[in-house]
């Protein structure tokens, strides 16, 4: 290794196709805030640091291995969610032999779920790196620079001898204030290379940001092992400096805050906006909330702030599974929240999942009568899925059948758990039945057309028609 050891971060490509199905059209290619973080700690700790993103430049695993070989890198991370571990695997063995004195380093929140059993899978991966990585990643590359013990770094799943040893558990960082700032400049430039979804209705230049991390419910399909069970938060000061630097630095005038409930924290909310109003930046957004946390002053506030667009967790118009998923929610606050958001003058998005454990034919279409009757511009509606380590995952087959392969476990293009009360052909035929029933209502359509402010919005809606319209003629 060179003095100024080299790492480069990836992830490997998941076509728009494999992702989405017959909605590739209007699914998205978004930077990876993860990548970017992880890249901005190593910049920081020292390291030469590059981002090769596949996903971004459609690199094929041969392409990218090419690539990152010729970097000449000394360590290669690679962030790999569930249905792309074969892919990561697969992209892992290609480096090695073009170079197997790369070191690989695999991490995110499927190695986090289920270590030893990837680890054991793909051989071509050297080293795990469990839970939150900045401090993990840091301390690694200074220990293998300097030859260094790596069994007392915690965080880590290492071969030793021939077995798999997994250290002592790291702790989740406190201050998420105290990590630098993502390092976007490390990306293909983001006008050119990324899109949001078709449901952002723009076709501007976007970026997601994440202000907090962790989540303290308890819902079943979930796994709360990456980022832990209570949540931590970037204050209001770091959020807008993130907002500022993006939108000074790099052109972005939409955002997308991906925390599970931006809106929790309501005196940090507040400030963020009002941040953003005294800064008069002319920009949009839009996040995430749990029905028990608006209120309207609140709304108000955001809306004034650029806020145009609210994404709740819908998931089903049971209560009944509501309850048994440990959704801690009513349907009438769900209903209550939607219509007060939608009063305020904020867009709102209805995210269901079909699939659900004790799932009927009727509890399906009392799913969909629930979002037809709610105030909602846009619907959602994925396979849930029980991904490696949630709870739902270990005792599944108690309500169904489940596929356990990785490479089956696609929210958008099938179920790989079908409840005992439903066919794996009928959930399908209904997801497409709902989407059909939802958008082809006169109110859905008007109120698609009204928000058309530019023409960029245009090719949207037009992008969108169009992936629905192969989903519907999919219907058997």
């Amino acid at each position: 290794m060179t003095n100024q050891p080299k790492i480069i971060f990836t992830r490997p490509l998941l076509t728009p196709e494999e992702m989405y199905g017959e909605l590739a059209s209007a699914g998205a290619a978004e930077a990876s805030v993860g990548l970017c973080s992880l890249a901005a700690a190593t910049r920081q700790a020292g390291f030469g640091t590059q981002i090769i993103d596949a996903v971004a430049l459609n690199l094929k695993n041969d392409e990218l291995a090419a690539q990152i070989v010729a970097a000449a890198p000394d360590f290669v991370g690679i962030s790999v969610v569930t249905l792309a571990a074969y892919n990561a695997g697969d992209l892992a063995e290609k480096i090695k032999k073009l170079n197997p004195e790369i070191i690989t380093l695999i991490g995110g929140v499927h190695i986090t779920s289920v270590p030893e059993e990837t680890m054991k899978r793909f051989p071509a991966f050297d080293i795990g790196i469990i839970g939150e990585a900045e401090i993990t990643i840091a301390e690694l590359l200074k220990a293998l620079r300097d030859k260094r013990k790596l069994a007392d770094i915690p965080g880590l799943v290492l071969r030793q001898e021939g077995a798999l040893i997994k250290t002592p558990k790291r702790e989740f960082i406190k201050d998420l204030d105290s990590l630098p700032l993502p390092a976007w400049d490390l990306l293909p430039d983001l006008h050119q290379y990324y899109k949001p979804p078709a449901w952002s209705l723009n076709q501007d230049t976007s970026m997601l940001i994440i202000s907090s991390r962790g989540c303290s419910n308890a819902c079943i399909y979930c796994d709360r092992g990456c980022f832990g069970t209570f949540v931590r938060i970037h204050s209001a000061d770091y959020v807008f400096k993130m907002i500022k630097d993006l939108y000074e630095n790099y052109g972005v005038k939409q955002f997308r805050i991906n925390d599970d409930n931006f809106i929790l924290f309501k005196s940090r909310t507040r400030e963020i906006c009002h941040k953003i109003i005294e800064s008069k930046l002319p920009i949009k957004w839009s996040c995430f909330g749990r029905a028990d946390s608006v209120e309207p002053e609140m709304l108000a506030l955001m809306k004034q702030a650029g806020c145009w667009q609210i994404s709740y967790g819908v998931e089903t118009g049971s209560q009944e599974i509501h309850n048994l998923e440990n959704k801690n929610l009513t349907l009438q606050q769900i209903e209550d929240a939607i219509a007060l958001t939608k009063k305020m003058g904020i867009s709102t998005i209805g995210f269901t999942m079909i699939a659900h454990p004790n799932e009927t034919k009727e509890t399906i279409k009392s799913t969909v009568r629930f979002c037809k009757r709610l105030a909602l511009d846009d619907f959602k509606m994925v396979f849930l899925t029980p991904y490696p380590n949630t709870p739902l995952y270990h005792y599944a087959e108690k309500y169904g059948t489940l596929n356990k392969d990785w490479r089956k476990m696609n929210a958008y293009t099938e179920p790989c758990f079908v409840p005992y009360g439903v066919t794996k052909q009928e959930l399908i035929k209904y997801r497409k039945l709902a989407y059909w029933q939802f958008y082809l209502r006169p109110k859905i359509i008007f109120s698609h057309l009204s928000q058309i402010e530019n023409p960029k919005q245009i090719i949207v809606l037009v992008k969108g028609f169009f992936s629905l319209m192969k989903l519907w003629l999919g219907i058997k």
